[in-house]
């Protein structure tokens, strides 16, 4: 199928819960179905080749869940360490992969107040961390030691659940419990991103694209570091006021367009995490998404900037509900490079790890 384009969305006056009118006759048609659905699993560590589509019975919401009729999903990197076998929290043996998803809610579980049938939500991905510093105590996540959100159906904690707007598209629903969130943790942790600052982030992947469109949304000037050229176009479209390319000029380009002061944050998503701290202010942060692709953190240079070096570990409930605000507000939308059919996750997967292309891509489930 066709790529989507990027959007531009109103934003909305106030948060409402919005139901179509063909929604009661879709919850028929979905339900109607049968009592087993279809849903994909893979092996942690094996690969591609471990993706399979299998037919299960449709799970029942227990005490306090909520049984939610998938809609669309996302791809991210996390799936692609997962099938590696190297993501480093842990994974079950044989796992439904996918952490960022959306859809309707169908069926609601015993205890279940504040929700609604047809309702659409999306579930954070680490439903037992609500706010505060990460633990372990709060490190289950969906498509690791949970099951995730590649199925027809799917059972969430309702505690963890947010409501989307309406005026949210589904597809860019689908983008924000984990790539969204990563980007607004990055932007909030220490000195929350203030109106006039500065904010550099390296790639151009689905997390740097919610940065420099969230960064922009908030005031600050987005600035993006890429290997690929060809993307410039796109990038400066999405918010970013410059575009460099990332290489042995990169910290020099900062730091003599900005008269030697740097970055007020570095969002770092893959190299030289020394480079990332010697392309900061004095004073500077760096929130570091992925250290893939770096060798030691040179502490001499960090101490010498005063720099503060940020792990970022997805994010929490608190900043899901942030995130869904700020793209209601401000009508945020990132690109969407292609959509498939649930049916063609595996080709989907294989798009993703061999083209790597610009933009999201989704699996529509239910439509």
């Amino acid at each position: 199928m066709a790529g989507v384009g990027r959007r531009r969305i109103a934003a909305p006056a106030r948060h409402q819960r919005v139901h179509c009118r063909r929604w009661p006759d879709q919850q028929r048609r979905w339900l109607s179905q049968g009592r087993r659905m279809k849903t994909w699993l893979c092996e942690f560590g094996g690969g591609l080749d471990s993706l399979r589509c299998v037919t299960r019975p449709r799970p029942a919401p227990a005490a306090g869940q909520v049984l939610v009729a998938v809609e669309a999903v996302s791809l991210n990197q996390r799936e692609l360490s997962v099938l590696a076998g190297d993501y480093p929290l842990p994974v079950k043996d044989t796992v439904v992969p996918a952490a960022d998803g959306v859809g309707r809610i169908v069926e609601l579980g015993e205890g279940v107040t504040g929700l609604a049938v047809g309702d659409r939500v999306i579930g954070a991905v680490f439903p037992h961390w609500a706010d505060g510093p990460f633990s372990p105590e709060r490190s289950d996540q969906l498509g690791g030691s949970l099951d995730g959100m590649l199925a027809e159906f799917v059972c969430l904690e309702a505690a963890a659940t947010v409501r989307i707007p309406a005026t949210i598209p589904v597809e860019q629903a689908a983008c924000l419990p984990c790539a969204g969130v990563t980007a607004w943790h990055a932007l909030q942790i220490g000195r929350t991103t203030a109106p006039g600052d500065l904010v550099l982030s390296r790639t151009s992947g689905g997390v740097s694209c919610f940065v420099i469109a969230l960064a922009a949304a908030m005031g600050a000037t987005a600035w993006v570091a890429t290997s690929d050229a060809s993307r410039n176009g796109a990038l400066t479209a999405l918010g970013a006021a410059r575009v460099i390319m990332t290489g042995p000029t990169m910290v020099p380009e900062v730091m003599s367009s900005t008269g030697s002061r740097g970055a007020d944050r570095v969002v770092h998503l893959y190299g030289d995490v020394n480079e990332s701290v010697a392309a900061t202010t004095i004073g500077g942060s760096v929130s570091l998404v992925s250290p893939t692709g770096s060798g030691p953190i040179d502490a001499s240079a960090v101490f010498l900037r005063n720099t503060a070096v940020h792990p970022i570990s997805l994010g929490h409930l608190r900043h899901t509900r942030e995130l869904v605000d700020a793209v209601a507000t401000h009508g945020i939308s990132v690109p969407i490079a292609e959509t498939f059919a649930l049916g063609d996750a595996r080709a989907a997967f294989a798009h993703y790890v061999e083209n790597r292309p610009f933009g999201k891509i989704i699996i529509r489930a239910h439509s």
